[in-house]
């Protein structure tokens, strides 16, 4: 839709002409004035798209009422109205950028055909514009991401002369002393989902607020931006007052207070680590961020919630001391015992916090046993699965945050490593001595014991005793016992063999020992056990065939 005011002094004019348009363009909105003057109160109050006014009018005409309009903010488009010897003032009206002139008497096409042109013009004017304001709020919404990046180019040292010369204006202006503060925000997901990107993005966002409104109150901020190479990480470049050891401890109290409240808001750890100050801050300003981050890397050891300056931060140990634990606690696993296996690793990753052991190459000594112990159950993974999981510890081993939660993922891993070859074990177990078990029952009636049957199956007599009984449910001796006596049942009941004989077809060289192992396990002597079942047989036998008659 499109307003219109119509401005002639003689009313019949106004309402005639008006009459016609909203005719021909039903949708326009319609208005009228009586002179310049009354044209400009309307158009000073009200937004208008177009004004169709006559050249001669008392007071204001057309043509100064044109020179008005052009110099307005957003002026309407402009049609005058002129007679044949009017002519002239048409031609000085579209001087005041008019847009067009209809000469009078008005024709029908000719007014169509104007206000068809207008339409389009204001149609391209309004999507220019509007694509423009698109531009704009692009080009606002993205100015913190490219001074984000700038930054970054410049904290990196990958900045070039032009880029540092944007920079220092931007930011700097004078190059005086600072000093550069590294924040982490630990804990927060990286999962991609757009739940967890929005809510650290929010953190980060508050976070940077609040620090933003701390150091304002006390130095003079250049930037706070957010780390390329670390989405969870805010960089501060700020100068103190003045370079004295009082307003560095109010600084360090300054960001141990934000941590505090920022905890207490959110529930969301952060670190914060200050880097020396240096003179020349633009030129010097990498220094002072590689050693805050050197710094950082102390929350390791040290734990969340900590103010760190680079000052304090001790040196790490780039030797990896105590490797030949990891065979106790390859031992620890091998004997499934998650007491001592815990014990192992925490006993182990305390002694390297004791010699700050450097973080980094921790987790790699580590990675590689860890590869060391997976090839061990790899084939209890489908590939696709092994691969994954392997890549979701790496993940997870090198994402920890302190040494609390690297002896969590070491356990975790550890544990499923050992859950994983018990499985096995018992899988491996179960097959052997079903083995056993079959060969039992094919050479039972020889003198067989646990040491030769461990020894046919390549175990130690202790250990296969553990296992066979862990398999079978009774110990080797009971179950060559029941194997045995069972025999010598089928026997007894089917065969006319002596007891004697029976006892060393049944692998009983003493027949006074059958004899006394055979009432152990049935309650009778195999005489008695052949007598009763004898007589039930008989009494049976007998009742079966009282029926039949």
């Amino acid at each position: 839709m499109f307003s219109l005011l119509v401005v002639d002094d003689e009313p019949r004019q106004v309402k005639a002409l008006a009459s016609i348009i909203r005719q021909l363009k039903p949708h326009y909105q319609i208005s009228g004035a009586l002179d310049g003057e009354d044209a400009l109160e309307i158009l000073q109050n009200n937004s208008l798209d177009i004004v169709i006014s006559d050249v001669r009018m008392p007071g204001i005409d057309g043509i100064a009422l044109t020179g008005l309009i052009s110099r307005m903010e957003a002026p309407p488009k402009v049609i005058l109205l002129t007679g044949f010897d009017e002519f002239q003032f048409a031609v000085q009206a579209l001087r005041y950028r008019a847009f067009d002139y209809l000469l009078k008497p008005i024709g029908k096409s000719e007014l169509i055909d104007l206000l068809e042109r207008l339409e389009a013009t204001l149609l391209e004017e309004r999507n220019e514009k509007q694509r423009m304001a698109t531009i704009q709020k692009k080009l606002t919404s993205s100015l913190p991401v490219y001074e984000d990046h700038l930054l970054n180019l410049w904290i990196e040292e990958q900045a070039n002369d032009q880029e540092l010369e944007e920079i220092n204006d931007r930011f700097f202006g004078s190059d005086g002393s600072g000093l550069i503060l590294v924040s982490e925000l630990n804990g927060m997901v990286s999962s991609g989902e757009e739940a967890s990107v929005k809510e650290a993005s929010s953190s980060l966002a508050m976070f940077r607020d609040m620090m933003l409104r701390q150091l304002g109150e006390f130095g003079n901020i250049h930037a706070v931006f957010q780390s390329e190479n670390d989405s969870h990480s805010l960089v501060a470049a700020v100068s103190l007052p003045s370079k004295s050891v009082q307003n560095f401890r109010q600084l360090e109290l300054r960001m141990d207070n934000l941590i505090s409240e920022f905890h207490s808001e959110t529930g969301v750890d952060v670190t914060i680590s200050i880097g020396p100050e240096v003179e020349r801050f633009m030129e010097c300003a990498p220094f002072s961020y590689k050693q805050a981050k050197m710094a950082l890397k102390q929350r390791f050891y040290a734990g969340v919630r900590k103010v760190i300056s680079n000052a304090l931060a001790p040196a790490f140990n780039t030797r990896f001391p105590f490797k030949e634990e990891f065979a106790f606690i390859s031992n620890a696993m091998h004997n499934q015992d998650r007491f001592n296996l815990s014990r192992a690793v925490n006993d182990h990753i305390d002694k390297l916090k004791l010699q700050q052991c450097d973080p980094d190459l921790l987790r790699e000594e580590w990675y590689v046993f860890m590869l060391h112990l997976a090839k061990a159950v790899r084939n209890h993974f489908h590939d696709e699965e092994f691969a994954r999981w392997l890549a979701e510890t790496k993940i997870r081993l090198y994402s920890c945050r302190d040494y609390f939660e690297l002896k969590k993922v070491l356990l975790q891993f550890l544990v499923k490593i050992m859950e994983v070859e018990e499985r096995q074990s018992k899988n491996q177990h179960q097959q052997i001595i079903d083995q056993c078990i079959r060969y039992l029952s094919n050479h039972y009636q020889e003198d067989l014991s646990l040491e030769d049957i461990s020894q046919k199956f390549h175990f130690h007599p202790s250990y296969f005793s553990t296992i066979f009984k862990s398999v079978a449910g009774i110990g080797f001796s009971e179950y060559m016992q029941r194997v045995r006596i069972d025999r010598a049942k089928q026997l007894i009941l089917k065969t006319d063999y002596k007891m004697a004989d029976i006892a060393i077809k049944v692998g009983y060289r003493d027949a006074a020992y059958f004899t006394k192992i055979f009432k152990k396990e049935t309650g009778t002597s195999p005489y008695k056990y052949k007598r009763i079942h004898a007589q039930n047989s008989n009494a049976y036998e007998a009742s079966f065939s009282n029926e039949k008659l």
